[in-house]
């Protein structure tokens, strides 16, 4: 049987929950058949106003950004003459626009998808993702993950994806990190793209002082309610 103080503390863990703040998203590069307004024409840094995509575009850097939560970048390094990532529409087995490494080819090509939370305190998760190859086949690839600032990666991937014309790979990672994360492909870069990117992006209040604040309050009204009682 739950006691009154075990209710309140209960009610109180619920409502500090309830509390974190989350926000979650699927960076989607288009689902056709008419190409979405998510390039830059041919600026290779992403800048400028939005415009429909074209084949070899460049995804604008604002897609994704939400204001006060998340900011999201696209570039191929090496980081001394990094450009940002190219769109295309058909033929990386069966996903719709995906995003590529214009620089180089299959053996010297590096992309990096940045995934960085606003508050620096907040946890950014990402869940998972589609890798297709170029054209309609089996390509290999080397995949990392790592937390903003790098260190050993959270995640690790070497080996082929694709399945021909029938389906792209998709991967299921998992991996958390505070303050955001990156993700990197490469080698190939080029003819391997990437499509349906899925994060979350969450900020949970200090427990402590928020499960303080809620139990005193509830005991505050449970007093309240006694002093109010009919006799």
């Amino acid at each position: 049987m739950i006691n009154g103080n075990s209710r309140r503390t209960l009610l109180a863990t619920a409502l500090w929950a309830a509390l974190a703040t989350a926000h979650g998203g699927t960076l989607d590069f288009g689902s056709g058949p008419v190409a979405p307004s998510i390039c830059t024409g041919v600026l290779a840094t992403g800048a400028g106003p939005a415009s429909a995509c074209t084949n070899g575009n460049f995804v604008s850097q604002a897609y994704g950004d939400v204001d006060g939560l998340v900011d999201i970048s696209y570039v191929s390094p090496p980081v001394a003459d990094a450009t940002g990532l190219r769109w295309w529409s058909t033929d990386y087995n069966n996903l719709y626009g995906i995003l590529y490494a214009g620089n180089g080819g299959d053996s010297s090509s590096l992309a990096r998808i940045e995934i960085k939370a606003a508050a620096p305190d907040a946890v950014v998760t990402l869940t998972g993702f589609d890798l297709g190859a170029y054209n309609q086949t089996t390509r290999g690839t080397n995949v990392n993950v790592y937390a903003l600032g790098g260190g050993a990666p959270l995640y690790t991937f070497s080996g082929p994806v694709g399945d021909g014309a029938l389906a792209a790979t998709t991967f299921s990672v998992n991996v958390s990190a505070v303050g955001g994360l990156w993700l990197e492909w490469g080698d190939s870069a080029f003819n391997v793209g990437i499509d349906n990117i899925q994060y979350s992006v969450s900020s949970v209040p200090e427990p402590a002082p928020a499960a303080m604040w809620l139990t005193g309050g509830l005991m505050g009204l449970t007093v309240l309610r006694r002093r109010r009682a009919p006799r």
